[in-house]
């Protein structure tokens, strides 16, 4: 009898043992197969381009700042002079010779762009960090002045500080749109639609503090998302034209 029940037992610990394993199989195949795929999809994207991610003096480049497309087609033509350079010697012309100190001179000016590209980059993005700075110190001023008045915040002080956020904010995006193709026109609408966008993000944080009925708030949340589309297609318009060629 105790041979029949520990036979038993046995059996179902054995069971047991094997559904353990085929579970931690599955788990250990799963596990492989997504850091298989982690791997290919790693390998697939494009390298980061660390140089121009960081000014020399350490500050860090905003993505739209680095300016790929001019700095791209600068180095190119660059190495294609430099292919120029290394066949007319091969063809016998001496380092005095008119061919030479041509293509010499145009590297020059070449490697002369490149550096005033690297400056333009450089003031730029100190000048995006010191906005971005000042754009810091408006919200605390601002928290600090509502903190002192009791936690309330009169219809003058926020006239007066969303009049300051949106003139630094204009500013910041304006080193942004300077970049690209665009007429001051365009540029100017971006802006307004910008602020349409705060504005009424605002008016529907207010809505809802008052406990307005949910379809007042459904209204202006539909006028919200208008908005940032319409801000949305003007930026992509922009966006599909690309960056100036020209420094």
């Amino acid at each position: 009898m105790m041979m029949m029940i520990v036979g038993g037992g046995g059996g179902g610990n054995r069971r047991t043992f094997e559904k353990r394993a085929k579970k931690w199989m599955v788990m250990m195949t799963c596990l492989f197969f997504v850091l298989g795929l982690v791997v290919v999809v790693k390998g697939q994207r494009k390298p980061k381009r660390e140089k121009d991610m960081y000014t020399k003096g350490g500050k860090y480049v905003p993505h739209d700042l680095r300016r790929h497309e001019i700095r791209d087609t600068l180095m190119k033509e660059r190495k294609e002079l430099h292919q120029l350079l290394e066949e007319a010697k091969k063809d016998g012309h001496d380092d005095n010779s008119e061919r030479i100190s041509a293509l010499r001179q145009d590297i020059s000016r070449l490697q002369a762009k490149e550096k005033q590209l690297e400056n333009k980059v450089h003031d730029d993005t100190k000048k995006h960090h010191e906005l971005m700075r000042t754009r810091g110190q408006i919200i605390d001023e601002r928290k600090k002045a509502k903190k002192q008045n009791g936690g309330k915040e009169t219809e003058e002080m926020r006239r007066e500080f969303t009049t300051k956020f949106k003139r630094i904010e204009r500013q910041i995006q304006d080193i942004r749109l300077h970049h690209y193709k665009s007429s001051a026109k365009e540029r100017e609408a971006v802006h307004q639609a910008r602020e349409l966008v705060h504005d009424l993000a605002t008016e529907m944080k207010d809505a809802k503090l008052r406990r307005e009925d949910e379809q007042v708030v459904k209204e202006i949340r539909s006028r919200y998302e208008e908005a940032k589309e319409a801000l949305r297609l003007l930026q992509a318009g922009l966006h599909k034209r690309g960056h100036h060629r020209e420094l």
